[in-house]
């Protein structure tokens, strides 16, 4: 879901652009009632980027960047879901799961692994095949698969609106329930330092039935962050673009999501009294797509 780091479009063959109708309005509906028992494919990548870099007095004397990208291709079944009727557990079904690193392309699961995930209390838990999922692995996992929790905002409660909208139409996001969803034990920021709005961008068609475009923007700043030790934050922002395709006569799911941020963490100190003051900079970069093909 897009509260939970979640573009692109389906190739013209298949999607294409519906003739414009100035005057028609759509329901905004960003979420679908999930239940227990339902079966999707999902084909989830994700490109990111790390990188850390040192300096003093403006000059850098280190930086460390590293770059990947992960593909998770699975059969997903629904175990159970939340107050707000989204998916807390499910188990999922290796089809292809790889990491690329320079170019290099290797397996990080084997077809026809299971995966257990659960999402519970703030925590996310991964079981690959009854075993704890390595670190790395569980890592691009939480980015990767989509959970919830009871009590968790919803995209509605997030970025959708009362009102009906025609194409063009833009409306602003709810920053205070941005900010609850965004808050962690680790990061933390207030509804007066989120701003962002959501557009109708186009009205699409896919063997016969309509779909929303919908995009939305967010972004931070002055986010309370946990850093180096000793160091202080001295700036701490994000900005995410998040968008999908939303069915228009709400007769199932998104099949289609993506989201492209920039977390940018900067920090001042110094090892000792006696050394010089280093500036450090943090910025991660993530961009996701997923795409959805429901088996009921």
């Amino acid at each position: 879901m897009f509260s939970r780091f979640i573009c692109i479009l389906l190739p013209a063959l298949f999607l294409s652009p519906l003739s414009p109708r100035a005057a028609e309005e759509f329901t905004i509906r960003l979420n679908h009632p999930q239940k227990p028992g339902a079966r999707m494919e999902t084909d989830t990548t994700a490109d990111t980027e790390d990188v850390i870099t040192l300096s003093v007095s403006g000059r850098v004397f280190r930086e460390n960047k590293n770059k990947e990208s992960w593909r998770l291709r699975v059969l997903e079944t629904i175990d159970a879901v939340t107050d707000n009727a989204e998916a807390s557990r499910k188990t999922l079904q290796v089809i292809e799961f790889t990491q690329s690193n320079d170019g290099v392309t290797k397996p990080v699961l084997k077809s026809g692994a299971i995966i257990k995930a659960a999402s519970d209390k703030g925590e996310e838990t991964f079981t690959v095949d009854g075993s704890p999922a390595a670190p790395q692995v569980r890592k691009m996992l939480e980015r990767l698969v989509s959970l919830s929790e009871d009590g968790r905002p919803t995209d509605d409660d997030l970025y959708g609106t009362s009102k009906r909208r025609k194409i063009g139409d833009r409306w602003p996001i709810d920053a205070k329930a941005v900010a609850r969803a965004m808050k962690t034990a680790k990061l933390s920021v207030a509804p007066d330092d989120v701003d962002g709005q959501a557009t109708l961008k186009a009205v699409r068609e896919k063997n016969g039935r309509r779909f929303l475009e919908i995009e939305t923007t967010v972004a931070t700043r002055d986010m309370e962050v946990e850093f180096i030790p000793t160091f202080k934050v001295v700036k701490a922002e994000s900005s995410t673009t998040f968008s999908g395709l939303f069915p228009a006569d709400a007769r199932s799911g998104r099949i289609q999501d993506a989201m492209d941020t920039t977390f940018i963490v900067i920090g001042k100190g110094r090892r000792s009294p006696q050394e010089p003051e280093v500036t450090a900079e943090a910025r991660t970069t993530v961009k996701l797509t997923r795409t959805i093909n429901y088996l009921d």
